[in-house]
């Protein structure tokens, strides 16, 4: 799950014997296929607005100081308002999924959203009449609504256009809720962005637009089925589309993110969000949905055994392929000393030590049982300033020292250009930052780990073609770096970022960029489909038999894994 920074696009064009450090001799290849003609999308999600913290996702990762860039002189106080109006408007808990709830689908998402702004609008005039905030805060709520309207309409403001109308525009101007949806659902910029010209593309791309920002927050009011729906239509195998697997992460930011009082019993918890994926990818007989556990390391330091226990019982008993880690919430993949935690829900109490302690019992049962781990790999997203960097993948270097039988994805890859922004102190542990990240990337990889990266969130050359030459490049130095350009084929692995890539203009289009990309990087017909589905497939199964045993045994009956990979 990621955006990319304006950062990153400033720098596009510039078991316990797992612990055993030293060269790894994998187990024999069992006699199994694994097709590089099949579709495999790395890394999606399916998370709704109940699966976060949506206040403190939203206020800290989507909206921070390091998410995404929003327009000049959008008030950004009132946009989360507005976006969690929208969110509280029925989306459905796992519990209640469960339980079983009607479809939903974009007639949904615009009602939610109509009915959004009609709260939005409603408690900003309450403010006013009883004079609770300050001058402003009504006037910036007025701001919001007419910028939304304008760039629905297609006339975008300019800032000074914005600072003028936040001098004379009204508390109660805008429309109201279900004439503003429609305009943002139905008018220019929506159509515009359903089929845009790649020059459209290469105009959106950044900042991100308030019309797609809210029509995902209407997205993230579904349930999972239905937004497993969606990526399927978009991506999928219908229609002549060659998606077929889809890797789904779980992510687990409750302890790393801010909560209100009001906020109490939205979340759902852990244990349903695993049980509806669950039960969504035994449910899913004609694509293939392999999910990957939440695991938080501050949550096992609280709460103890369980959380290990949580994820375990996942992988053995309810289909689970893998494990997901977000380091950007604030925490490394190893050598934890000496960082605070005073973003967190637990300032005090916990310490590094104990957070290293929680990974290495992860890492060792995951080397032991051949269960791969994706890892968020990419300075963006994080849930407080300099959070990002944790995320480099030179933490993961020894990481793979100690455990040389796990295998990773290192998901974004890093930052796409040459250099990374950061100081140059070593941690406490000795570990030394270093700027490029995609070089550490390659250079494990020449040292023999079994390390991939995928291409999540890559819109620049998958929403924009100027930059692909550049890219490719960049991608054929790195594969002369890992000193084995053949095996770097094999590491790339396709991935969408969906349902985050659903704030970007044309993100429709992104599977096709994808293709084109590709197909230019590699004209091999062979590297190409490995890339596009093969070599997710080896980062997966793996060359042992235990994955393969556990996912058969929980998809006997799904048709595309009894046509590709029954024994």
């Amino acid at each position: 799950m990621t955006g990319f920074s304006m950062m990153d696009r400033r720098l596009f064009l510039g078991g316990m014997a797992g612990m055993v450090s030293g060269c790894y001799t994998p187990p024999d290849p069992v006699a199994l296929s694994h097709p590089l003609d099949l579709g495999v999308d790395a890394h999606i999600h399916l998370f709704n607005g109940r699966d976060v913290p949506a206040y403190g996702f939203l206020k800290q990762v989507v909206l921070g100081g390091e998410g995404t860039p929003l327009p000049g002189g959008v008030p950004v106080n009132s946009l989360m308002r507005l976006l969690l109006d929208i969110l509280r408007m029925g989306t459905p808990s796992a519990r209640q999924e469960l339980g079983g709830i009607a479809p939903r689908g974009r007639a949904d998402d615009q009602r939610s959203v109509a009915m959004g702004i009609d709260a939005f609008r409603g408690a900003g005039g309450a403010r006013t009449t009883a004079r609770m905030a300050s001058p402003d805060m009504s006037d910036d709520d007025a701001l919001l609504l007419a910028m939304i309207q304008a760039e629905a309409s297609g006339e975008p403001l300019p800032d000074l256009g914005a600072r003028a109308m936040r001098r004379t525009a009204p508390p109660e101007a805008g429309i109201d809720g279900a004439a503003l949806a429609a305009l943002i659902y139905e008018g220019p910029a929506a159509s515009a962005m359903a089929a845009p010209s790649a020059a459209r593309r290469r105009a959106v791309l950044s900042p991100s637009s308030l019309i797609s920002t809210i029509q995902w927050a209407g997205l993230l009011t579904r349930g999972c089925r239905d937004l497993l729906a969606e990526v399927i239509r978009l991506y999928g195998g219908d229609g002549g589309k060659r998606i077929q697997i889809f890797v789904a992460s779980l992510v687990d930011l409750e302890y790393w993110l801010d909560s209100r009082a009001e906020d109490a019993g939205w979340l759902s918890p852990q244990d349903a969000q695993i049980a509806v994926m669950s039960a969504i990818a035994r449910e899913r007989k004609d694509t293939l949905i392999l999910n990957f556990a939440p695991f938080c390391p501050l949550r096992a330091v609280v709460e103890g055994p369980q959380t290990l226990r949580r994820v375990q019982g996942a992988i053995a008993r309810q289909g689970f392929a893998g494990v997901k880690l977000y380091p950007p919430m604030g925490f490394r993949a190893t050598c934890n000393d000496g960082i605070g935690f005073g973003h967190s829900r637990y300032p005090t109490g916990v310490t590094g030590a104990q957070i290293d302690r929680a990974l290495d019992q992860l890492y060792a049962w995951c080397a032991a049982e051949e269960v791969p781990i994706q890892a968020h790999a990419n300075d963006s997203m994080a849930a407080a300033r300099g959070a990002g960097a944790y995320a480099s993948p030179v933490y993961w270097r020894r990481v793979l020292e100690r455990y040389p039988a796990l295998r990773l994805n290192l998901s974004h890859a890093g930052h796409f250009g040459a250099a990374h922004d950061i100081g140059s102190v070593p941690t406490v542990c000795g570990i030394r930052p270093e700027r490029d990240w995609l070089a550490v990337i390659a250079q494990m990889m020449g040292a023999g780990r079994q390390v991939w990266f995928d291409t999540g969130y890559w819109t620049e050359v998958t929403l924009a073609t100027a930059e692909r030459p550049a890219a490719i490049t960049r991608l054929r130095e790195l594969a002369a770096l890992s000193g084995d350009p053949a095996l770097f084929a094999r590491r790339i692995l396709y991935g969408s970022d969906w349902t985050m890539i659903a704030r970007e203009p044309g993100f429709n289009a992104y599977l096709r960029g994808m293709e084109e990309f590709a197909r230019a990087l590699y004209p091999d017909p062979a590297r190409f489909d490995a890339m596009m589905g093969g070599n997710a497939l080896d980062f997966i199964l793996g060359p042992g038999r235990k994955q393969h045993d556990r996912l058969g045994a929980f998809f006997a009956d799904n048709v595309v894994w009894r046509g590709n990979f029954a024994a």
